[in-house]
């Protein structure tokens, strides 16, 4: 069964700063896209210490499309590991729901 993830339940997050800058992409994009009303969340496998992961595809206010890799760490915070333009897999996931 698929345990489903809020991406809005922490207030605290970190961040891989070295994907941020590889991708340009600022942290306040991430929480313009995360608190898109239509973000959409695509499940994805278990990182190597088993801590869940959640592709979160969301539109920024200026309509940039990311997508933004949560992996949920103990219940203790949510770490950002991958920020970047939405793959056309996503894109058209998002746009699919969205219509």
């Amino acid at each position: 069964m698929t345990k489903v993830y809020n991406c809005r339940r922490s207030s605290i997050f970190t961040f891989n700063h070295d994907s941020l800058t590889r991708h340009n992409v600022t942290t306040d994009e991430i929480y313009q896209a995360l608190a898109d009303p239509a973000v959409l969340p695509v499940d994805e496998e278990p990182n190597r210490d088993d801590n869940p992961r959640v592709m979160w595809i969301g539109q920024t206010e200026t309509n940039r499309l990311l997508e933004i890799g949560i992996e949920y760490i103990d219940g203790k915070f949510d770490f950002i590991y991958h920020a970047n333009n939405a793959q056309a897999k996503y894109k058209q996931a998002y746009y699919q729901r969205n219509l």
